[in-house]
């Protein structure tokens, strides 16, 4: 009996070579993951939840209704957001908002490194101007 539990308890513990996870949890779908991100964002009353989700997922497929969405709201946040990109989310909605070419090249030369200089050349953000 005795020699039948180390067995067992042998055959339960991976060995030392083993490659084997244990107890690892499988992985989220990325659509799903994205699409509750959007959902978040979307449901935030600031601008920067939608500004940060176009930062991060340009291309996605949920972005341009963000953009829709963002650009229906017509009034900039107040103070940035509790976010390391605070300040260039602000800064970006503050381009947004006046709408012209030349707001939103100024923004991008102000943080030309940040995702979202990309995102201010889209035509979508002067449209009408």
């Amino acid at each position: 009996m005795r020699l039948a539990l180390i067995v067992i308890v042998l055959l339960s513990v991976p060995s030392a070579g083993s490659t084997e996870p244990a107890d690892i949890a499988p992985a989220r779908d990325p659509a799903i993951a994205l699409s509750e991100e959007f959902t978040a964002a979307l449901s935030m009353p600031a601008n920067a939840g939608l500004i940060g989700f176009l930062a991060r997922h340009p291309d996605s497929p949920e972005a341009e209704h963000g953009r829709d969405v963002l650009r229906a709201r017509p009034s900039p946040d107040t103070a940035p957001a509790a976010d390391p990109d605070g300040e260039v989310w602000l800064a970006f909605d503050q381009a947004r908002i006046v709408g012209t070419p030349e707001a939103m090249e100024a923004f991008a030369a102000r943080y030309p490194g940040h995702p979202l200089a990309l995102e201010a050349a889209r035509p979508i953000w002067t449209a009408g101007q």
